[in-house]
């Protein structure tokens, strides 16, 4: 479904549950330079991970959970149970639904851990919801 408001156009985000599973490291760039690795398919990051998901995906949730969100996981590609409740935790603190599942709704309203133009880092609430199809 696609809304039009002064020229832009915005698409709504499917629900996480509907959404592919995210089985890549996908590189995101803003229009401000800053760069950021966040689970993704093939050429787009609008997907979903949730417990039982093993995959390359998983790593950086993980990652970011850990150095934005002042969680404290094993990085292991390994969505389990610790990580299920450290994303609950995220998702209550940044007022998403708690489901414990990744997907639209927690990646715009959680921080990731932006590379800047200049090659520092700084944490960033959010991905843009609807990124590329």
């Amino acid at each position: 479904m696609a809304f039009s408001w002064t020229g832009i156009q915005v698409f709504a985000a499917a629900p996480a549950s509907a959404a592919t599973t995210c089985n890549i490291e996908y590189a995101y760039r803003n229009g401000h330079g800053l760069g950021v690795i966040v689970p993704g398919i093939s050429g787009s990051y609008q997907c979903s991970l949730r417990e039982g998901n093993v995959n390359k995906a998983v790593g950086p949730l993980q990652f970011h959970l850990n150095q934005c969100n002042g969680q404290n996981l094993t990085v292991d590609g390994s969505f389990g149970r610790l990580t299920r409740e450290a994303l609950e935790r995220v998702q209550r603190a940044v007022g998403a639904d708690d489901d414990g599942i990744y997907g639209p709704e927690t990646r715009g309203k959680m921080k990731w851990l932006y590379t800047t133009p200049t090659g520092s880092f700084t944490c960033v609430r959010g991905v843009p919801p609807s990124g590329p199809a």
